[in-house]
């Protein structure tokens, strides 16, 4: 009844209702639900088919390791069945890049690989490398620079003269390979070499020849105070550089290292000490206590660094009486306590002003020097010698 008079009401033309095209909105409804089916083949054998295909193409894949070997044809095309790409185009670029770097092994057994492999270390740097052609207590394998940069550069030139000189092996390259055997944030300016490791020397505790003739020695030997630098347990090789760089400069005679906890004498303590370390030994001693207690009973200084406290003598008051040793502590630790007994004196730098918690310190590189200066500065004005064998 009630629809009945919804139709009259509506054959008045009061209001029309929309038409609708039922088979239009079948299609459409259709077509909604195909989007979201997998894709579909027409005949069930061409479904077979497929799947037999990605079946020999996984099991290509696993046997040639990933790359399609020519000869292979690619029936998926640049998609299979999941519409991933196909790995053809990622495997050629792998062989492709394989090719791209050599191994500079000089035994020549390794494979193409991407990188660099060295037989020893890197050294890098003009001084490091020029000094440690000069030194020649490394062995080279090989030697690299930028290509060009001999036409610029006269070191460069001095450097290759020394490599033809040693028979060492040169090769020019690009600087995308340099820095791929050297290293992106390595400062080398355009020259490396790969070379042995260098190793301490070893420090004997019999330090004078007690069988020479002091009186002869006098007429021919030149008088002067001997100074060794210790470093004890110097962790950073940017420190541990700098300092041999102080000391080289400063005159120190024999520059000493803990055994333990102590810096190798690599590629970075080399540029650090502008190739210093190729030139001056750097001496290890298998029982360094004992050799502090031979010089205190020698009548040497024995001089400590330290921040400064109650029991410091500060450096611009301390004046060195003889031969003199000076030690300085690792970065955060100072000396080691099973040492530091055997110092007569501790010595600390005054600051200029009053120093906020956190930077009431030197670099430990920074403080080497200056007591340096100070220490040899003072014993180049003093006319007291004494006779010591080096």
């Amino acid at each position: 009844m009630f629809s009945r008079l919804i139709v009259r009401y509506a054959s008045n033309k009061r209001f029309s209702l929309p038409a609708v095209n039922f088979k239009y909105a079948e299609r459409e409804a259709e077509k909604a639900e195909e989007r979201h089916l997998p894709p579909m083949y027409p005949i069930e054998e061409d479904r077979q088919e497929m799947r037999e295909v990605k079946s020999r193409f996984k099991n290509r894949r696993k046997i040639d390791g990933g790359i399609l070997k020519e000869g292979t044809s690619n029936i998926l095309g640049s998609q299979n069945l999941k519409g991933e790409k196909s790995d053809r185009s990622k495997s050629k670029k792998n062989v492709q890049l394989e090719g791209k770097y050599k191994s500079f092994n000089a035994s020549g057994k390794g494979k193409a690989v991407i990188g660099f492999e060295p037989v020893g270390e890197v050294l890098f740097g003009i001084h490091p490398v020029y000094h440690a052609l000069q030194a020649r207590r490394r062995d080279f394998h090989h030697l690299y620079f930028k290509a060009g940069l001999e036409q610029k550069n006269d070191k460069i030139q001095e450097i290759l003269k020394l490599a033809d000189e040693y028979h060492v092996q040169v090769e020019a390259v690009n600087l995308s390979k340099l820095k791929k055997i050297i290293g992106e944030d390595r400062v080398h300016q355009g020259i490396c070499c790969d070379v042995s490791p260098l190793s301490f020397e070893k420090l004997e505790i019999d330090l004078f020849n007690k069988n020479v003739n002091e009186g002869h020695e006098k007429k021919d030997r030149e008088e002067s105070y001997q100074l060794w630098l210790y470093m004890d347990r110097i962790q950073d090789p940017m420190n541990f550089g700098a300092i041999l760089r102080s000391a080289y400069f400063m005159g120190v005679d024999k520059v000493i290292t803990s055994k333990e906890n102590s810096c190798r004498l690599t590629g970075i303590v080399s540029k650090a000490s502008a190739g210093v370390s190729e030139m001056l030994p750097v001496y290890q001693a298998e029982d360094l206590k004992g050799v502090l207690q031979e010089l205190n009973n020698q009548e040497w200084d024995l001089v400590c660094a330290a921040p400064e406290n109650a029991s410091s003598v500060p450096l611009a008051s301390y004046m060195p009486t003889g031969n003199t040793v000076v030690a300085v502590g690792n970065e955060g630790f100072g000396i080691s306590p099973e040492l530091r007994d055997l110092f007569k004196t501790t010595i600390a730098i005054q600051p200029g002003r009053t120093l906020m918690t956190g930077i009431d310190s030197l670099n430990v590189s920074v403080a080497t020097a200056v007591i340096l200066h100070n220490i040899t500065s003072k014993l180049y004005a003093t006319k007291t010698k004494s006779y010591v064998t080096r």
